[in-house]
This record gives structure tokens, C-alpha cells and sequence, in this order.
């Protein structure tokens, strides 16, 4: 009897030890690294429920008005009518604030147009002691309309009874800005996401952006951006406040990943430049 009270006993001291000592980054790579056991099956029913599907004839008639409602959500929704739309004429400003109450656009003068801009920044993330990352965007605005993004985390994950950890994200955007606005921009990105560290695999992504500009150079951003590898999801969500001295900028805020079933939860400080 005594034995088995003691082997209770230290088993529920045990159990926490255990939960804490998992590594959430090695099992974020372990869920990424997986295969899908019921991909098979899902393929099987998708094709069952094809083959019964195409029994039945498309009404023409529908299918031109989805196509119609498809291409008008498109045009007017993600790209916006020109026509219309003064604001989607608005040029790239050389960099936030260069005259009062500009943001990234602004109207100016046609000699005094800004055509292509980078814009570097580097967050530090911070979650603990032991749970700690670094994001590194660039973003490359060739032309006022788009712009391709490069965004670069690291994850870092020390622990005393698995040792150190560490996951490299990466995701690559083409980005349009729909709203073009001296004082708010908002937009979509899509491109692709990869993960590295042993995983190296990669996924479709999508995502929106945008950045609200307030007197006192100050400035609110958020971006989102999902993605799915092997099924699972690896999204990034950005919210902060950006604070600007002329070509550089200072920001803080709040960053978090969710890598498979693993959440990381960041206060983010960092600064940046616009070139």
C-alpha cells in the first residue's frame, strides 16, 4: 500500500514537470513535419462526392452570374475603380510625415513624385526568459500601387530539461494597396510561407495590412497573414504603434504565431528606416 501512495505521490509532482518540459517549438516542427492520416479518406470521399455531383447539369445562367459577382468582388473589392477612386492616384510619399499629416501617400506635384522606397524594421519579440524571437520585415515598393514583402522570424526556446530550440519562419507577399490615403492605408498581400529548422516546408499565404496616421507622427498598424502547412495552420498577426523621426521610427506593440497547435504570444519593441 505504501508503495503505491508513494508512486501517486510523485507522480502528480511529475506530471506538471512534464507538461512544462515539452518543447512547444519542437512540437510545432514535429505537427509541420507529419503526415495527413486522413488524406487519403478525405480524397476518396471528395472524389465519391464529385462523381455524384456531376450527374447534374450547371445551369448556364448561374454560372455566368457567379462568374459576373466573382469578377466584380475582384475588381472593385480588391482593386478598386479608377475611375471613380481619386485616391488610388495618390503618389508614395518619401516617407511618413514628411509634411505634416502625410502617411505613405500623399498628393503632390508630378516633379515631385516618389516612385520606388524600401522600408527595413526589426522587432525584438519578447514572451519570457526562456521563450524569446526576432522579426525582420522589408518591404520593397517598387511602384505607389504595390509593394513585395519579405518577413523573417526566429523563434528562440531554452529549457533546462530538452536544451536549447530555435524555428525559422519565413513568409514572401506581393502586396496591393487598396485604400491609398494621406491618412490610412489598407491592404492585401499573397504569396507563400516556409518554414525551415529541419521541417522545410511550405504553404500558401494571404493576408491584409493596414496603417492609420495621427497628428503628433504618430501612427497605428496591424497586418495579418495566414497560411496552412501540411494542414496546419502557421499565421503571424501584428498590432503596434509606430512613432516617426523623419526617415526613421521607433515601434512597440504585440506580435503572435500560431505554428500547428502551438501559440506564441510576444510584446514586440523595435525601430526602422525608410529608404
Amino acid at each position: 500500500m505504501k508503495p503505491t501512495i508513494f508512486i501517486a505521490i510523485l507522480a502528480l509532482f511529475c506530471a506538471p514537470y512534464s507538461a512544462v518540459a515539452q518543447s512547444k517549438v519542437e512540437t510545432s516542427k514535429k505537427e509541420l513535419s507529419g503526415g495527413s492520416s486522413s488524406s487519403s479518406g478525405n480524397t476518396a470521399t471528395s472524389r465519391k462526392s464529385s462523381d455524384e455531383d456531376g450527374d447534374d447539369d450547371a445551369d448556364p445562367e448561374n454560372v455566368s452570374l457567379f462568374v459576373d459577382i466573382t469578377l466584380g468582388i475582384f475588381r472593385y473589392g480588391l482593386i478598386g475603380k479608377y475611375s471613380t477612386e481619386d485616391h488610388l492616384y495618390n503618389n508614395l510619399s518619401a516617407y511618413p510625415y514628411c509634411t505634416e499629416l502625410t502617411g505613405n501617400f500623399d498628393e503632390v506635384e508630378p516633379e515631385t513624385k516618389y516612385r520606388f522606397r524600401v522600408d527595413v524594421k526589426d522587432n525584438f519579440l519578447y514572451r519570457n526568459s526562456d521563450l524569446f524571437a526576432n522579426h525582420l520585415a522589408v518591404k520593397v515598393r517598387p511602384h505607389h500601387a504595390f509593394h513585395l514583402d519579405a518577413d523573417y522570424y526566429h523563434i528562440f526556446e531554452q529549457q533546462t530539461a530538452t536544451g536549447n530550440h530555435d524555428l525559422a519562419l519565413y513568409y514572401f507577399n506581393f502586396g496591393y494597396d487598396r485604400l491609398r490615403m494621406a491618412q490610412l492605408n489598407l491592404g492585401w498581400t499573397i504569396g507563400m510561407s516556409y518554414v525551415g529548422s529541419g521541417v522545410d516546408r511550405g504553404g500558401f499565404s494571404f493576408g491584409f495590412n493596414g496603417e492609420m496616421f495621427l497628428p503628433a507622427n504618430i501612427s497605428l498598424l496591424a497586418s495579418t497573414k495566414w497560411s496552412w502547412i501540411n494542414s496546419k495552420p502557421v499565421h503571424a498577426y501584428d498590432l503596434g504603434v509606430r512613432y516617426h523621426i523623419k526617415r526613421f521610427f521607433v515601434n512597440g506593440g504585440f506580435e503572435k504565431q500560431v505554428i500547428a497547435s502551438q501559440h506564441y504570444n510576444f510584446l514586440s519593441l523595435g525601430g526602422g528606416v525608410y529608404f
